[in-house]
């Protein structure tokens, strides 16, 4: 019996042991919207992305007339995504409002809010139970990535001054 006291001693000393689940449902239900607002935002990025490729592919094609259905062919694309990126954009305004936020900047208030809600219940628990919770790292700032199409612009720049450079002739020095 003197565990048993000691035990039901060590519970009364603890306290009720804190719950999550409204933390947890809220955190649940506006998680759902953030994961929908980032698939969305990633998917216009790519649209954007895709659309920067295809207009320097029209930029670098030449004026002529031998090259009027490349071009057409092009900016017909261009206009393809230019209307899809417009859809993906009243699409991102419109989910907010269908799960009655303003805008997106509320969303992700929200979220953070109810996520910053739950870890803290989870350390209030984590410390009950005499666990230790694993804080969140923060990652490190990495240098950003220098653009494809600027490396390739800066490649062709490039080349061309060492073209310039080295007389202009493509034949063979003898």
């Amino acid at each position: 019996q003197p565990e048993q006291s000691a035990y039901s001693e060590k519970k009364e000393r603890k306290g009720k042991r804190p719950d999550s689940t409204k933390e947890e449902q809220a955190f649940r239900k506006i998680e759902g919207v953030y994961q929908k607002l980032v698939k969305t935002n990633s998917k216009l990025f790519a649209l954007q992305k895709q659309k920067g490729v295809v207009q320097t592919a029209l930029d670098q094609i030449p004026g002529g007339i031998l090259h009027r259905k490349e071009r057409k062919a092009l900016q017909e694309r261009i206009d393809g995504l230019e209307r899809q990126i417009q859809q993906t954009q009243d699409q991102m305004s419109m989910i907010p409002k269908q799960h009655g936020y303003e805008s997106v900047s509320a969303v992700k208030k929200a979220y953070t809010e109810a996520k910053t809600s739950l870890d803290e219940v989870r350390r209030k628990q984590a410390e009950w139970a005499g666990i230790a919770y694993p804080e969140e790292q923060k990652p490190q700032h990495q240098p950003q990535k220098v653009s494809v199409l600027k490396q390739l612009a800066a490649k062709r720049v490039e080349v061309s001054n060492q073209e310039h450079h080295s007389g202009r002739s493509k034949g063979v020095e003898l």
